[in-house]
């Protein structure tokens, strides 16, 4: 039974400075980094400052149809 116990303990005592190694923290941070996308790679920055922009007509045409029920609303309601 006390070999079994050593075993483990040498098996997981290995795996943790296998683990905490500063090689395979380097592996480790190398997996973390993704590729930024295609569409960064090819035309930089420009994608992302058509996505803004598109996003900021969005909430425009968004935005001015809320004010615009809103207008509706307070029109149709009789004043006294």
């Amino acid at each position: 039974m006390g070999e079994k116990k050593d075993d483990y303990l040498k098996y997981m005592t290995e795996r943790a400075v296998a683990y905490w190694s500063p090689e395979a923290a380097e592996i480790r941070q190398a997996r973390k980094q993704r590729r930024e996308p295609w569409a960064t790679r090819w035309f930089g920055v420009l994608p992302f400052g058509v996505s803004m922009w598109w996003g900021q007509l969005e909430l425009r045409k968004h935005k001015s149809r809320a004010e615009a029920r809103t207008k509706d609303s307070v029109a149709e309601t009789p004043s006294q």
